[in-house]
């Protein structure tokens, strides 16, 4: 078990942390393809959006048990959460995307990249950031009996009420 840590009266436990071989692999293709300051940009906006998660996870009070870093992206593996957690905390990421797009003056690149990331996260296809904030709305909307047939009536319902 991990040592407990008490950060503003909430107890919060350090993650283990991981960086797949491919995650390596891509920053070095990027390094190849893209100038170096670019690259750091995007890591740096990476790094904000992850942080964002993170924040909201400890303001929920949700144990983070590690944080992996691969190809495909960061993935954050938590204890138990509630749906309204999830949803939260799923858009948290986003927006600290989103806040850094605010000062575009003094870091244009870093702006750049984080609102390309936070647009591209908040696609409704899971598992990304999107995906998991629709799949917790229609959960909390108490329509989970299946989630094709849930999301297909929210996105009809307006079509068939304007007739």
């Amino acid at each position: 078990m991990h040592q407990r840590w008490r950060i503003a009266g909430k107890s919060w436990t350090f993650p283990e942390f991981d960086i797949a071989a491919e995650g390596y692999l891509f920053v070095a293709a990027l390094l190849l393809l893209l100038p170096v300051q670019w690259v750091f940009a995007a890591i740096a906006a990476a790094a904000v959006h992850e942080l964002g998660h993170l924040a909201a996870l400890w303001m929920c009070d949700v144990d983070v048990w590690k944080i992996q870093v691969g190809l495909a992206g960061a993935r954050i593996k938590t204890g138990p959460i509630g749906q309204r957690q999830e949803m939260i905390c799923a858009f948290a990421g986003p927006f600290a995307g989103l806040l850094l797009c605010l000062f575009w003056k003094w870091i244009p690149r870093v702006a750049i990249w984080a609102l390309a990331q936070s647009v591209f996260n908040l696609l409704p296809i899971y598992p990304m950031d999107g995906g998991r904030i629709l799949k917790a709305f229609v959960h909390l909307r108490g329509k989970h009996e299946s989630l094709e047939k849930s999301v297909a009536n929210e996105a009809f319902s307006g079509y068939n009420n304007s007739n």
